[in-house]
């Protein structure tokens, strides 16, 4: 999934605006609300009525399809530690800027890096993008010893990768997707495209390059601003618009999701097959990623806006709602959310000065998987593997 980075220097993806810091002004309802648990009960796993009646219906023992749970850190289990990649900063004692990669089996290796805020695994090393600290970024290949291997200033703040992980590509300064593959042995450029201001989406396996192999080559999405627009540009040599969409967020097997219209309101996106017309639309969410499978397509607040995101919401292949939660008032504040399986997602989440990383399931269930640790809204100390 492709996550969107908070930066202490104020990195803007496409569709992400981080802006200022702290915690919301709390609603009506902010203390009244219950939270999420790994194994929701009928008072548990469902928020209030968001109207009131005389008389209460009663709650159903399990949550329906298209339930609304309220998200919070209190009273969650502890579960297993996250099944991917996860980069996580220094402890107390250790100097300033020191972070180590955590693969999912648990081994550990300390980068010299500062500011990290994306990273794919590649091979036995990894692609990192960095804050290069004077208001730009860095991609880095690092090998699996976390020694740096080659470093390159990047335009935008966002890496795509491949559904497959094979192909990492971010924008270049030129306004040319450039991308490493082969376990982080090669490299490649896509055609420029005029006016590029921020790296989409990728799709291909394997390889860019089409000679390879019969499934060879690859299309990378961005963004431009002047007009806003989507394009595409792929090993074929073709530039060309995207369709309608204003931003495309993520591939899968031919389809991908994007960004429609954008108002001082909210957002609109949909999931196509064909750079035509959707097969089906929202403005109910913002669409980020789809699942590892392709089965359900994630997404966050419809108006984004300020520090994180409030909502993280899984809906099936026909757009329909499987399950919500949503943050009210002092809850947590979403900053990075990431696929660890077909069915659960990784949430990265800052609520009242300590950060944690959620699992939250399509199901409803939600536990705690790292964490949580303190520290101020500008020290975010865990980034998940992009996917």
């Amino acid at each position: 999934m492709r996550t969107r980075p908070a930066l202490a220097a104020a990195a803007v993806s496409a569709l992400i605006v981080l802006g200022g810091c702290g915690d919301p002004e709390p609603s009506p309802d902010a203390d009244e609300t219950p939270s999420a648990s790994s194994t929701p009960s009928p008072t548990e796993s469902q928020s209030p009525s968001e109207t009131t009646s005389a008389t209460p219906e009663p709650e159903p023992s399990e949550p329906p399809a298209g339930d609304t749970t309220s998200l919070s850190t209190k009273g969650l289990g502890q579960g297993p530690p996250p099944g991917i990649a996860v980069l996580a900063a220094a402890d107390p004692a250790d100097p300033p800027g020191t972070w180590s990669l955590v693969r999912s089996s648990g081994e550990s290796v300390e980068l010299d890096v500062e500011r990290p805020f994306s990273f794919v695994p590649m091979g036995n090393g990894l692609v990192l993008m960095e804050d290069d600290g004077d208001g730009g970024a860095a991609v880095l290949n690092i090998d699996g010893t976390g020694g740096e291997v080659t470093r390159e200033e990047a335009l935008g703040y966002r890496l795509a990768v491949t559904p497959d992980g094979s192909i990492v590509a971010w924008l270049a300064p030129d306004h040319a997707v450039h991308g490493i593959e082969g376990g982080g042995q090669r490299t490649f450029d896509l055609p420029v495209v005029d006016g590029a201001s921020e790296m989409g989406a990728i799709s291909g396996q394997g390889t860019c390059f089409e000679a390879e192999s019969e499934i060879g080559g690859c299309t990378a999405f961005v963004d431009v601003d002047e007009p806003r627009q989507a394009w595409l540009t792929s090993s074929h040599g073709i530039v060309d618009t995207a369709g309608p969409l204003l931003s495309v967020v993520d591939t899968y097997e031919g389809s991908l999701v994007g960004l429609l219209s954008v108002t001082d309101e909210g957002s609109c996106g949909g999931l196509f097959k064909k750079l035509t017309k959707p097969v089906w639309q929202t403005c109910d969410h913002t669409l980020t990623s789809f699942s590892p499978d392709g089965s359900l397509v994630l997404g966050t607040d419809a108006y984004l806006d300020g520090f994180g995101q409030r909502t993280v919401a899984f809906l099936d292949a026909a757009g329909g709602l499987e399950h919500e939660f949503r943050s009210k008032g002092h809850g947590p504040t979403i900053l990075q959310t990431a696929w660890e399986d077909a069915d659960h997602v990784l949430a990265v989440v800052f609520e009242r000065g300590r950060w944690s990383v959620l699992r939250l399931g399509a199901d409803g269930s939600a536990e705690v998987a790292l964490g949580p640790v303190e520290g101020g809204d500008l020290d975010r100390p865990y980034v998940l593997a992009e996917n």
